[in-house]
C-alpha cells in the first residue's frame, strides 16, 4: 500500500514540473464589421466567451480552474498563425495602442480555496505597416511548485454583519449621494424612532477586484465617510439628510478598462446600531 501511495505521489509531482500545453483557435466574425450604425465595443469579432474590447482595444482571454499554479516566467507563445486583416476594418473598429508583437499575460490566484488560472493575448498586431490577425497558437507554461505549496492563513474577526440591522440601496456611478428621510423610509428604516448619530453607511464601492492575488482587498464591508446635517438634536426631522461620496463600478486602470466586466451596479448599506 506504502508503494503504491509513493508512486501515486511521485506521478503527481512529475506531472506538475513537465512543461504544460493549451492550444487555441480564433474563430474571427468580420463580416459584422460592414453593418453599418453599430459602436466599435458592441462589436463582437470572434467567441464571445473569449472576447473582451478595453479602451479601442481588444483581448482575447480564457480562464480556467487549474491543478497548481502556473510559473509565469515559462509562459511562451508557440506556433502562431495569422493572416493579414484589412486597414479598413481597423479604423471601423476604432483601434488605437496596437503592438508590433504578440504578447502573453497568464498568471494563477486562489479563489475559495481554488486555483483559476487567466490568460490573455493581444489578438491584432502592426508589422510593418500591415496588419495582422492572431488565428490559432499555442501556449506553453510550467507549474511552480513551491508557490502551490505555501499555506495561505485567514484572519478571524468578528465581521461588521454581525451588528445592527442593515438596509441596502443601489447606485450605477461616482459621485456624491443625498440620503434624507424619505429615501431612508422607502429603504424600510423607522427613522422615526432612532438616534440619527447611530446611523452609518457602509460599502466597499470599490472598482474591480485587483488582478494579483497578493494586492490589498478588504476582506469585511468597509464604513464610508459621511455629513449628517441636523443631527445634533438626535431626532431624524423632515430636513435632515446625509451627505457621501460614493465610488461608482466604472473604471479600472489596471484592467485597461473603464468598463467593470462583473457588473452594472454597486450597492451600498445603511446600518443602524
Amino acid at each position: 500500500m506504502k508503494n503504491k501511495f509513493f508512486s501515486f505521489f511521485l506521478v503527481v509531482i512529475l506531472f506538475r514540473g513537465y512543461g504544460q500545453n493549451k492550444h487555441y483557435e480564433i474563430h474571427w466574425k468580420l463580416n459584422q464589421i460592414k453593418t453599418k450604425n453599430i459602436r466599435s465595443d458592441a462589436l463582437i469579432l470572434f467567441d464571445k466567451v473569449h472576447y473582451q474590447y478595453t479602451l479601442n482595444n481588444i483581448v482575447y482571454f480564457d480562464h480556467w480552474k487549474d491543478l497548481s499554479m502556473v510559473d509565469p516566467v515559462s509562459v511562451k507563445l508557440a506556433r502562431i498563425k495569422k493572416s493579414r486583416i484589412p486597414e479598413v476594418l481597423i479604423k471601423k473598429m476604432e483601434l488605437k495602442n496596437i503592438r508590433e508583437n504578440f504578447i502573453i499575460k497568464m498568471g494563477s490566484a486562489y479563489a475559495r480555496n481554488d486555483i483559476y488560472t487567466t490568460l490573455e493575448v493581444n489578438p491584432i498586431v502592426k508589422q510593418n505597416g500591415i496588419y495582422y490577425k492572431l488565428d490559432s497558437f499555442d501556449v506553453t507554461f510550467q507549474y511552480n511548485n513551491q508557490e502551490s505549496q505555501k499555506l495561505f492563513t485567514q484572519n478571524i474577526y468578528d465581521s461588521k454583519w454581525n451588528f445592527g440591522k442593515w438596509y441596502r440601496f443601489k447606485i450605477s456611478k461616482s459621485g456624491v449621494y443625498k440620503l434624507d428621510k424619505k429615501f431612508l423610509k422607502s429603504l424600510g428604516v423607522d427613522v422615526d424612532n432612532i438616534d440619527p448619530r447611530k446611523l452609518k453607511i457602509f460599502g466597499n464601492g470599490t472598482k474591480l477586484m485587483p488582478l494579483p492575488n497578493s494586492t490589498f482587498f478588504p476582506e469585511d464591508i468597509q464604513e464610508v465617510a459621511i455629513e449628517f446635517v441636523g443631527e445634533q438634536d438626535g431626532v431624524f426631522n423632515d430636513n435632515d439628510y446625509i451627505l457621501f461620496y460614493a465610488q461608482g463600478p466604472e473604471w479600472s486602470l489596471e484592467n485597461d478598462t473603464n468598463l467593470n466586466i462583473y457588473t452594472d451596479d454597486l450597492y451600498y448599506f445603511v446600518q443602524i446600531d
